[in-house]
């Protein structure tokens, strides 16, 4: 199962590099090509939301995931996305 977490982590951290991406093309391109990309960077964002979700899940489903998760959650700065990359 941290397999298949690694894996998650890993793919949300290649939609969050592709939403920077396609926001950095938005400067200098024209009403239309902007249009495009920001309905492009929409769909990722709702991706990246159901990944968040997925992993939240799949932490919750494995008792050793979820009580290391916990410990890790109590160190102040420790955020839900530092935690899943610890975790995976």
């Amino acid at each position: 199962h941290i397999q298949q977490l690694k894996e998650w982590v890993h793919r949300l951290d290649i939609l969050l590099a592709n939403k920077l991406q396609e926001g950095n093309r938005i400067e200098g391109s024209s009403p239309e090509v902007v249009a495009d990309i920001q309905a492009h960077i929409e769909f990722i964002e709702e991706r990246i939301k159901k990944i968040q979700v997925l992993i939240s899940n799949h932490i919750q489903q494995h008792t050793d995931l979820n009580d290391n998760y916990k410990l890790l959650a109590t160190i102040p700065g420790i955020g839900d996305k530092t935690i899943s990359v610890i975790l995976a």
